[in-house]
């Protein structure tokens, strides 16, 4: 299964503002428009900002909490933040989520530092008709941070470039974040999802 549309894809105005970035993709793979503009960009960005709070993000700006709340707002879909013990659950709950509802996730890949759009993926049985009892073999990924070269974690694919679970297990890692300790999340895989 995978749900990206050509023409969708806009990488993040800044090195620092991916989120903003991945909530443009997924706004714009849901429709029924597609805003590829700066302008939307710093909006949306604003928007986050808005609606994270202190114990979402330590430092401020951006928070997965916000970025959920932020779907919901822009979208019209209701999005809630998981936070999994697990990346085979989390990876589980977003084919899940993505199966249920044809909309795209949200992944919080890079211990937490980088946000992840999930349009897809690969399944040795349909989520829906195995609820429990089927495994993810990888997924499909739109990087906001494309085309840009990460000096931590190389060069980023292109839209919608598909990675095995070995590439989502180096790349989506639990969230460990330099300043300071988040309860509830540390150690964990958080990822923003449709219900």
């Amino acid at each position: 299964m995978d749900i990206y549309k050509d023409g969708t894809f806009v990488t993040q105005h800044n090195r620092e503002a991916c989120m903003a970035g991945a909530v443009q993709n997924m706004l714009n793979i849901i429709g029924p428009k597609v805003d590829l503009t700066t302008a939307r960009q710093l909006v949306i960005s604003n928007t986050i900002i808005a609606n994270t709070t202190k114990t979402d993000s330590l430092n401020g700006g951006y928070g997965p909490a916000g970025w959920a709340i932020t779907m919901t707002q822009l979208s019209g879909i209701h999005y809630k933040l998981l936070v999994d013990n697990s990346l085979v659950q989390a990876m589980d709950d977003a084919a899940t989520a993505l199966r249920k509802t044809n909309k795209p996730v949200g992944l919080l890949a890079w211990k937490g530092a980088h946000s992840w759009v999930m349009t897809g993926f690969q399944s040795n049985y349909d989520p829906r008709d195995y609820p429990g009892g089927f495994a993810v073999l990888g997924a499909y990924i739109v990087d906001p941070f494309y085309p840009r070269l990460s000096s931590i974690w190389g060069q980023t694919l292109g839209p919608d470039t598909f990675r095995d679970m070995t590439a989502m297990a180096k790349n989506y890692l639990p969230w460990k974040r330099p300043e300071g300790h988040y309860p509830g999340r540390d150690g964990k895989w958080l990822l923003v999802v449709p219900y």
